[in-house]
C-alpha cells in the first residue's frame, strides 16, 4: 500500500469522451453465431496518449480503499468566438455546456486511471468540490486524488480530570481524537456510576 494520502498533477491533452465499444458478430466451426465486443480502435489510441502522461504521475502502488476524486476537464475555446467571450470563457465565467457530457468524460478518465492510480473505479465514493467541464487553454485534464477519511470523533468527556464522570465535573469543552482512540467504559470514583468516553493508545 502506498505512503501517499493524495495526488494532484495535469496532464496536457484535449479531454474526449470514452467511445462506445464496437461489437461484431462471429461464428464458430460448428455453425454458431457469437457476438464479441471490442473498443474502438481510435479509443484505444487516445487511452495509450493518455496512459503515456499520466505514468509520471503515478504512486508507487496503486491506491487502495475508498477515495476522492477531482476532475477538472478544460474544454479548448472556440476560435470562433469574439475576445470578449474568450475572456469571459478563461475566467471561468462561461462554461461549456455542449458535447461531451460530463458522465462520459468522468468514464474515459477513470477507466484509464483504473489499474494504475486505483485498484477498480468502485473505490471512488465521493467527488471534489469543482468536479466538472470548463474552458481552457490549453486544454488538459486537472485531477486529484484523496484517500478518504472518516470525521475526527468528537466527544463530551472531562479533561481535568479524565476518570471523573460528566455528571461530577460539570460541562467541558468537546475534544478531538484521533482514529486510533478506542471508546472505553469507566467507573467514577465520586459517583460510583459507569460512563464511556475515548482514550488514546
Amino acid at each position: 500500500m502506498t505512503s501517499l494520502s493524495s495526488l494532484k498533477f495535469t496532464i496536457i491533452i484535449p479531454p474526449k469522451p470514452q467511445k462506445r465499444a464496437r461489437s461484431a458478430t462471429k461464428i464458430t466451426k460448428s455453425g454458431k453465431a457469437f457476438t464479441m465486443e471490442y473498443k474502438d480502435p481510435d479509443q484505444r489510441l487516445e487511452e495509450r496518449r493518455m496512459i503515456n502522461l499520466l505514468l509520471e504521475h503515478r504512486p508507487p502502488v496503486p491506491f487502495s480503499g475508498p477515495l476522492m476524486f477531482g476532475m477538472k476537464a478544460y474544454m479548448p475555446i472556440p476560435a470562433s468566438k469574439s475576445n470578449k467571450w474568450k475572456q469571459a470563457a478563461m475566467d471561468g465565467l462561461v462554461r461549456p455546456t455542449g458535447k461531451p457530457d460530463l458522465d462520459n468524460l468522468a468514464k474515459n478518465i477513470k477507466d484509464v486511471l483504473k489499474g494504475i492510480f486505483w485498484v477498480d473505479d468502485s473505490q471512488v465514493v465521493e467527488y471534489l468540490p469543482g468536479f466538472g467541464k470548463y474552458y481552457g487553454a490549453p486544454a488538459r485534464w486537472k485531477l486529484e486524488i484523496r484517500i478518504w477519511q472518516p470525521p475526527e470523533v468528537k466527544i463530551m468527556v472531562a479533561t481535568t480530570y479524565p476518570d471523573v464522570c460528566f455528571n461530577c465535573t460539570g460541562p467541558v469543552e468537546p475534544k478531538n481524537y484521533s482514529l486510533m482512540a478506542k471508546r472505553v467504559k469507566k467507573k467514577c470514583p465520586l459517583c460510583g456510576k459507569e460512563f464511556e468516553c475515548l482514550e488514546e493508545p
